[in-house]
């Protein structure tokens, strides 16, 4: 039989929210960046959208003590990040996609995305006026997604049943490279 009352039920809706959860970090992701934001190289202005290919040349994922024991150390990590600037929003888009190997060899492959919300420190970074701004000072956010290949570290198999969210920053080194820096947590 299907229903005719499409209505819902008052006495099942939700009355209140649950417990805030608590984000606790569990490694962070450093990565040397090369790129040139849109725009950078000519005195056009710069689209309302465009597109710039940030390539990581070097990086690492490093496990952040935590309460649960749980690890991640990827060194070697290398790929490529697809900047989608929407200048009427204020935002760039991240769309990341990553390599690395874990200490027996096996391949740990990263996808995230994520919004980078336009601020004027993070484009003082990026532009090199600046080089170093704290996680605060911008609003760089990535969710990533972890896929590992057979014979990985029973250690770090845990990524696979997790959800993350990362909080991250622009930073410039002695030779003026851009980097990217994220801390990522699981939710409790």
């Amino acid at each position: 039989m299907v229903s005719t009352n499409t209505a819902l039920d008052p006495n099942v809706l939700p009355s209140k929210p649950p417990t805030t959860p608590k984000l606790v970090p569990v490694f962070s992701f450093n990565f040397k960046c090369e790129f040139s934001p849109p725009g950078s190289s000519t005195d056009l202005p710069v689209p309302s959208n465009s597109l710039s290919l940030a390539r990581i040349i070097n990086g690492e994922i490093r496990t952040v003590k935590n309460d649960y024991g749980l690890e991640l150390d990827v060194p070697g990590i290398t790929g490529i990040d697809d900047l989608i600037e929407k200048v009427p929003l204020g935002i760039t888009q991240l769309n990341c996609t990553l390599n690395g190997k874990t200490a027996n060899g096996s391949d740990v492959l990263i996808y995230y995305d994520g919004f980078l919300k336009h601020a004027q420190a993070t484009f003082e970074v990026i532009q090199g006026t600046k080089k170093h701004i704290e996680f605060d000072d911008c609003s760089l956010v990535c969710k990533p997604i972890f896929k590992l290949s057979k014979g990985v570290e029973d250690k770090y198999k845990w990524i696979l049943t997790e959800d993350f969210i990362g909080k991250g920053r622009f930073i410039r080194d002695a030779d003026d490279f851009v980097y990217v820096q994220y801390f990522v947590y699981i939710i409790r």
